[in-house]
């Protein structure tokens, strides 16, 4: 079994958002909060993992590629793990991905590759999106040979999303 990995790392200065790629000031659609500092700031995860399988079928329809279908175990191990980032049962990295990708190898008969975004802070989906699409690796994912993914979202204490994308090709 091939697995690919990628990691997205965010580091956070006040009012800014720092990745190894490009520095990007939070955005927000109303006036009265883009003012608001890094920990004013709060994001609605109520549709999050809509929007992030959404805006990232909608890129990979600019590159040809086909849509990717949910598939609800990848989706639960997703929030699982985003979960326990959150939570912090385990720490921001890709900790325990194998067994993330056996599982849904396991509920699928059997799977030909796995893949993993995370990411972290307080972001909108297109920006967690924007920002995979800046990394080599994650935008590899992205764009990569899978026809299923599951994505999980969870806020910690003080309002910090961890979003984990999952990509499987069966």
């Amino acid at each position: 079994m091939q697995y690919q990995r990628s990691i997205l790392i965010m580091l956070f200065a006040a009012g800014s958002i720092v990745s190894c790629a490009s520095k990007t000031a939070p955005r927000s659609s109303t006036p009265s909060s883009r003012n608001a500092s890094y920990r004013e700031r709060t994001i609605s995860t109520a549709t999050m993992n809509a929007d992030i399988i959404n805006g990232v079928n909608a890129y990979r329809k600019t590159k040809g590629l086909p849509p990717l279908r949910l598939l609800a175990i990848a989706s639960s191990e997703a929030a699982r793990h985003s979960s326990n980032m959150a939570s912090r049962k385990v720490s921001f990295s890709h900790a325990g991905f194998e067994q993330r990708a056996l599982v849904i190898a396991n509920e699928l008969h059997g799977t030909s590759s796995t893949g993993e975004n995370i990411a972290f802070g307080k972001m909108t989906s297109k920006q967690v999106i924007d920002a995979w699409l800046k990394s080599p690796d994650h935008r590899a994912n992205i764009e990569g040979n899978f026809n299923y993914t599951g994505v999980g979202v969870a806020k910690d204490a003080k309002g910090v999303v961890y979003y984990t994308q999952l990509f499987v090709k069966k």
